[in-house]
């Protein structure tokens, strides 16, 4: 595991890894609600909005990726230069 972040609201919990999948996890349960291939490379960090409604992930392929807590697709794209 590379990163954890917990929404604000305590519903859910997000977690990266190195196999390039961001997992999303029901707190309540535990159980996992989505598994996403996020990236090209290793995710090295996640962070979820204080309102609970966006996630960010960056990664070793230079990307970072915020997406919509509502259905999870991405929103936007950003390329990071290199060794940032």
């Amino acid at each position: 595991m590379t990163g954890i972040a917990f929404s604000g609201n305590l519903y859910f919990v997000a977690l990266t890894s190195s196999d390039k999948y961001l997992s999303i996890y029901e707190l309540r349960t535990f159980e996992q609600t989505h598994k996403l291939l996020a990236h090209s490379a290793g995710i090295l960090a996640v962070a979820i909005s204080e309102c609970s409604k966006f996630i960010a992930t960056s990664s070793e392929d230079n990307q970072l990726i915020i997406m919509s807590t509502e259905d999870f697709l991405p929103l936007n794209k950003i390329s990071l230069p290199e060794n940032a």
